[in-house]
């Protein structure tokens, strides 16, 4: 009796020892998260288990087994004749109660096969009991890393390639140091390698031809959009720093701007001729203008035509305008040709202003050409003038005097 304990329990030791071993490595295919799987882990890493799979059904529950039929009793044996000759084979007899064990005999002939018994009823499938509830999930076990990483002398190289990864969203490394070196990333549809480097203070990505942030892309050769139609910003709303260019900017015709200074835009379309206003009171007679230049023919020319227009675009038709308190345009003139401007006896010279199109003067020793350019005819910072001419060449009026803005 003890022999047969001392035999049980030591198949009970080798069923738990296999049972260990078989929950160790079904925990580890099927990816369930059981207490004994997780205690036979290496402490210090949390690999990826695969996913369980889904492709194939659970086996069904099979029901109980039903009773076998009852086996009938064993005729008792008789005496062993002597050999005689072998007769005809009759019917089979039944099954006698089994007798005990006579003194064995000669072999005799051997009889003909009887006539097998019918299979008992198979018994009916049990019920299948009922699923117990699921118990309430446990919490996050923790990831300590217990492997010395520093007693490592020589690379670390996965077994496969491409596989695990290094960390999860659940457990992640806090920083990452990286001495002297390349830092690789394979492109996702070139295959080709890139090497992120730092050198000398600039970072160098060595195998990608451009950074993407959003539609902007750096290249090797300037800034530019992945979308053709969308413009690129350079600043903000509010900012009050200036865009410095070092030396200048070149067009796609190859004009190039170095600097502002004198730059003008193109001339817009003219617009519709607005409606005539209503003709203003006649004012006084002007003085007498001087003697025009005498003439080819050697006649003397007769008295320059004298205007004293409103506060508009002056009518170049006229030579000599008289000039009241007001703000009047000078369009451009033809080559050669000389206007004259006087100041009338109830003006005020600093409220005597024309725009001129295109005027050319001087500043310190440098001549200068200006659109659209304000000046104040009679206004110098001596004594006050009531004359000034000008004359129109090479696309613009030049003045003999007054006070530019």
């Amino acid at each position: 009796m003890r022999e047969k304990l001392i035999i049980s329990l030591t198949s009970v030791a080798t069923v738990l020892s296999l049972a260990t071993a078989g929950y160790y490595i079904a925990d580890s295919l099927s990816g369930k998260n059981t207490t004994l799987a997780q205690n036979l882990r290496v402490i210090g890493f949390c690999p990826t288990l695969p996913p369980v799979s889904t492709t194939s059904p659970s086996p069904a529950a099979s029901g109980s087994t039903g009773a076998a039929g009852v086996t009938g009793a064993t005729g008792a044996k008789g005496d062993t004749g002597g050999k005689g000759a072998t007769g005809a084979t009759g019917a089979t007899g039944a099954t006698g109660v089994t007798g005990a064990t006579g003194t064995k005999g000669d072999t005799g002939a051997t009889g003909a096969t009887g006539v097998a018994g019918a299979n008992g009823a198979t018994g009916a499938t049990g019920a299948t009991g009922a699923t117990g509830a699921t118990g309430a999930a446990g919490a996050p076990g923790l990831c300590t890393g217990m492997v010395a990483l520093t007693a490592i002398t020589g690379d670390m190289i996965p077994a496969v390639d491409n596989q695990y990864t290094l960390g999860t969203s659940s457990f992640r490394w806090k920083g990452l140091q990286l001495g002297p070196g390349t830092l690789y990333i394979q492109d996702t549809v070139t295959g080709a390698q890139a090497g992120l480097t730092v050198t000398d203070g600039s970072l160098l990505i060595d195998g990608a031809d451009s950074l993407r942030i959003g539609n902007v892309r750096l290249t090797a050769t300037g800034l530019r959009s992945v979308l053709s139609n969308q413009d690129i910003t350079i600043g903000a709303v509010g900012d009050t720093g200036w865009l410095s260019v070092a030396h200048g900017i070149k067009f796609s015709d190859g004009t190039t701007i170095i600097t502002a200074s004198g730059v003008t835009g193109g001339t817009g379309p003219q617009g519709p001729a607005g409606a005539t206003g209503a003709t203003g009171a006649q004012g006084p007679a002007g003085p007498t203008g001087a003697t025009g230049p005498r003439g080819a023919d050697g006649n003397a020319g007769g008295p320059l035509s004298v205007s004293y227009p409103r506060p508009e675009k002056l009518d170049l038709s006229n030579q000599v305008f008289g000039l009241e308190n007001g703000t009047y345009i000078l369009p451009d003139g033809e080559e050669g040709q000389l206007v004259y401007f006087t100041i009338t006896d109830s003006a005020d010279i600093t409220r005597i202003h024309l725009t001129v199109s295109h005027l050319r003067y001087t500043h310190g020793s440098d001549v200068r050409t200006e659109a659209d350019e304000p000046w104040t005819p009679f206004d110098v910072n001596l004594s006050p003038i009531t004359m000034v001419s000008a004359v129109f060449t090479h696309g613009a009026w030049n003045i003999s005097g007054g006070k530019t803005h």
